[in-house]
C-alpha cells in the first residue's frame, strides 16, 4: 500500500521543507495563536490584510506562518494605477472579501484532491473590478503542480469573460504569464477619469470698494477731488465680463461605459440699477453716465447731479436722490441734501450738508459756528473750523479747529499738520492726530466710547415720531368729524383723503419705531477705544465713558486705552 503523504508534501513539495504531517499541523496551529504585526508600509503603497481563508491558502502554499498582505496600490506594477488613494483604501477591503469566497472553494478543492477523490486543481485566474468600475486587478491562485502554469490564452480568456474591455495594460498580462505571481493583486486596467468642467464666472472690471487711504504728495497736501473717491462711468462702459461655463470631457470605465462629468452652470448675474446686458449676454454695461457702487451683490450706476458753480441764490437749496457734484462752494445759509455722496470742489460756509454716502470737501469747511455736516458714511475735508460734523464711519481732515466732531467709528486728523485745537472730538472707537491742543492752552476734549451719530439719529427719530403722533392725533379727530358729516357730498372725498394720509403716516410710524429699536440696540465696544497722538498739550481732557484723564503737562507719543478690569485709562 502506498504511504499517504501530508497535505504540504502532496500539494507543494517544492515549497515545503517539512517532512512530517505533525510539523505542518503545528505550523497551522501557530498561525491561529500568533498575532503578526503588519509590515511597515511605504508611503506609496496601500495594503490590506487578507482574510482568514485566503491567508490559510497562502500559508499552506508557502508551508510557513507568513501573513498575507494584499498590495492594492504601489510597487513596480501598482504604481501604474492612477487612482485616488482614499478610494483605493476601502477598495482593498472589498477585494479581500471577494477573494475570501473564492479561497474557501479553492481550499475545499484542495482537500478533496488531498483525499485523492478529486482532480488536482490547476492555476486559477480571477479578474476583479473596483466598485466604480474604474480599475481592475488580476489575481492568480497557484496550481497543484508547478508545471501546470496558467497559459497566456487562459489569462486572455479570463479577462474577456470579466467584461474588462478598456484601459487594459497588456504588460500586466505579460507579467502574470511570465512570472506567475500567486496571491498577488496585479493592476490590469485603469479607466479614464472625466475632466470636470467649470461653471461660468463673472470677471469684475472695477473694484467693489475704493481705497480708504488718503493720498498725499511730498508736502503732505491731500487731494480731495472727486476722482479719488468715486468711480465715474459713462454710458456703455463695461462693468463686468460674463465668462461662459466650460464643458467637461467624459471619462471611460474599464467595462467600456462612459463616465459623464458633472454638469456645469452659467454664471448667475444680478443686474443693479441702471445696468444692462449686452446683446450677446457676455458683458454688463452702464446704461447711463454716473457713479458706480457695489451693494447687495450687484453693481449699480447712480446718477450724478452736476452743479457747475456755487450753491447760492441762483441754484437755491439742493435735494437729490443720487450723488451731487458741486464744482464751486456751498454758500452761507444754503443746504445740500443727497441720498448718495456729496462732492464739493470748493468750500462750505455756514451751510448744511447732509448725505447718505460720503461728504467730500476739497476746500474745507469754515462754519462760523453755524455749519452742520452729516454723513451716514464718511466726511473728508481739507480743514474743519467752527463747524459741527456727524459721521457714521469716519472723519478725515488735515486739521480741526474749535469744532464739534462726532463719529461712531474713527476720527483721523493726521494728514498735513494733523492738528486739533479746541472743540470736542467724540468717537466710538478711535481718535488719532499728530497734535492735540496748543501751547496757548486752548481747551480740547476727546471723548471715546460713545456713538454720537447714532445718538443724533435717535434724537432726530424721536422728533420725527413726535411730529407723526401729533399729526395722527389731529387727523383722527378730523376723520371723526368727517364721519359725522357723511351726508355731505364733499365729506366723502375728504374722508378718503384723510384715511389715505393716515395709512401713509402709520407706515412712517412703523419704520420710525423699527429704526428707533435698531439704534437703541447699538452699543460701543470699550475694548476697542483708543486715543493716539504724537503730542498732547495741557488743558486737554480725555474721557472714555465715565473714566476721565486730564493732561496737566505736555505728553509725547501718547497711546491711551481703557483697562476694563481696573477701570483706569492706561497709557502705552
Amino acid at each position: 500500500m502506498r504511504k499517504k503523504r501530508s497535505f504540504a508534501e502532496r500539494f507543494f513539495p517544492w515549497k515545503n521543507g517539512k517532512n512530517s504531517e505533525n510539523a505542518a499541523e503545528e505550523q497551522l496551529q501557530s498561525i491561529e495563536m500568533e498575532e503578526i504585526p503588519p509590515p511597515e508600509r511605504p508611503k506609496d503603497e496601500i495594503k490590506v490584510q487578507a482574510g482568514r481563508q485566503l491567508t490559510q491558502a497562502w500559508q499552506k502554499w508557502r508551508g510557513d506562518a507568513a501573513t498575507l498582505w494584499l498590495t492594492v496600490f504601489g510597487g513596480e506594477n501598482g504604481c501604474k494605477l492612477h487612482l485616488d488613494p482614499s478610494t483605493l483604501e476601502p477598495e482593498g477591503s472589498r477585494l479581500s472579501d471577494q477573494l475570501e469566497k473564492v479561497a474557501e472553494k479553492y481550499l475545499q478543492a484542495w482537500e478533496k484532491a488531498a483525499k485523492e477523490t478529486a482532480a488536482e486543481p490547476g492555476a486559477l485566474c480571477k479578474v476583479y473590478m473596483s466598485a466604480d468600475r474604474m480599475a481592475a486587478w488580476l489575481f492568480l491562485f497557484p496550481p497543484f503542480s508547478p508545471q501546470d502554469k496558467i497559459s497566456l490564452e487562459a489569462l486572455n480568456e479570463a479577462v474577456r469573460k470579466s467584461g474588462v474591455t478598456t484601459g487594459i495594460d497588456q504588460a500586466a498580462i505579460d507579467y502574470v504569464f511570465q512570472n506567475q505571481p500567486y496571491f498577488e493583486l496585479v493592476p490590469l486596467a485603469c479607466g479614464t477619469m472625466p475632466v470636470e468642467g467649470a461653471d461660468g464666472t463673472i470677471r469684475e472690471l472695477y473694484p467693489r470698494q475704493t481705497e480708504d487711504e488718503i493720498k498725499t504728495d511730498e508736502s503732505g497736501a491731500v487731494d480731495y477731488h472727486m476722482k479719488n473717491y468715486i468711480q465715474a462711468v459713462q454710458k456703455g462702459d463695461i462693468i463686468c465680463d460674463i465668462l461662459p461655463p466650460t464643458e467637461g470631457t467624459p471619462g471611460m470605465r474599464v467595462d467600456g461605459q462612459a463616465v459623464k462629468p458633472h454638469p456645469v452652470k452659467p454664471a448667475k448675474v444680478l443686474l443693479g440699477a441702471n445696468t444692462a446686458f449686452t446683446d450677446d449676454k457676455q458683458h454688463v454695461i452702464a446704461k447711463m453716465d454716473g457713479h458706480l457702487e457695489y451693494s447687495h451683490s450687484t453693481f449699480s450706476v447712480r446718477s450724478i447731479l452736476d452743479v457747475a458753480g456755487d450753491v447760492n441764490y441762483e441754484t437755491g437749496n439742493i435735494e437729490y436722490h443720487g450723488d451731487v457734484h458741486i464744482h464751486g462752494n456751498v454758500c452761507e445759509g444754503f443746504s445740500v441734501r443727497a441720498a448718495g455722496s456729496v462732492i464739493i470742489d470748493g468750500a462750505v460756509e455756514s451751510a448744511h450738508v447732509e448725505a447718505g454716502g460720503d461728504v467730500i470737501v476739497a476746500g474745507g469747511i469754515l462754519g462760523d459756528n453755524r455749519a452742520l455736516i452729516k454723513s451716514r458714511s464718511s466726511v473728508r475735508a481739507k480743514y474743519l473750523e467752527n463747524c459741527v460734523v456727524y459721521a457714521g464711519e469716519g472723519v478725515y481732515a488735515d486739521c480741526a479747529i474749535a469744532s464739534q466732531i462726532g463719529c461712531d467709528n474713527s476720527i483721523v486728523i493726521t494728514t498735513g499738520r494733523g492738528t486739533v485745537i479746541g472743540g470736542t472730538l467724540t468717537a466710538g472707537k478711535l481718535v488719532k492726530a499728530h497734535i492735540v491742543g496748543s501751547k496757548s492752552g486752548k481747551k480740547t476734549r476727546i471723548i471715546l466710547g460713545v456713538l454720537p451719530y447714532t445718538e443724533q439719529e435717535g434724537a432726530a427719530g424721536e422728533a420725527e415720531l413726535e411730529e407723526i403722533h401729533q399729526e395722527l392725533e389731529k387727523l383722527e379727530e378730523e376723520i371723526r368729524r368727517l364721519e359725522r358729516q357723511s351726508g355731505r357730498a364733499d365729506a366723502s372725498a375728504q374722508l378718503g383723503k384723510a384715511n389715505l394720509r393716515k395709512s401713509v403716516l402709520t407706515m412712517k410710524e412703523e419704520r420710525a419705531l423699527k429704526s428707533k429699536q435698531r439704534l437703541e440696540s447699538a452699543k460701543p465696544d470699550l475694548k476697542l477705544c483708543r486715543f493716539e497722538c504724537s503730542v498732547v498739550y495741557p488743558i486737554t481732557k480725555l474721557t472714555i465713558q465715565e473714566y476721565v484723564h486730564y493732561f496737566e503737562d505736555m505728553k509725547n507719543s501718547c497711546i491711551a486705552t481703557l483697562d476694563l478690569q481696573s477701570g483706569e485709562i492706561k497709557f502705552h
